[in-house]
């Protein structure tokens, strides 16, 4: 019995924590997706910038390298939200969840030792 009541304990638990730290994980995870985009499209603009005449070459590399440079701001400014704001809410969410699983243990305790007493 007492197996089941950890178990369930346990499993509520990462399911609440899961719960909790879902949206502050989601948006980093968001800002790492974007940060992988811009990566390729790095490679994208290389790639590109290797096969344009010479006399096209310094507009084409300013154009687009000015757009990279800013989505790369864009990105970057994203993960310096997300990042802290990941690391701070996960602990709280981890201080919640074992503090909620404590509540269900030592009611369902409770509960198993009045059935107890009271059949005994």
């Amino acid at each position: 019995m007492y197996v089941t009541v950890y178990r369930f304990t346990a499993i509520s638990t990462g399911t609440n924590i899961r719960s909790c730290a879902a949206p502050a994980i989601g948006r980093l995870y968001k800002a790492y997706l974007d940060l992988l985009n811009l990566r390729d499209q790095a490679a994208q603009v290389a790639q590109e910038t290797a096969a344009v005449s010479l006399g096209n070459l310094f507009q084409f590399g300013i154009s687009r390298g000015l757009q990279l440079a800013a989505s790369f701001t864009s990105v970057g400014t994203e993960l310096a939200t997300a990042l802290p704001a990941a690391t701070a809410q996960i602990p709280i969410c981890g201080a919640t969840a074992a503090a909620t699983a404590g509540q269900q243990l030592n009611t369902i305790l409770a509960n198993v030792q009045s059935c107890i007493i009271q059949s005994g």
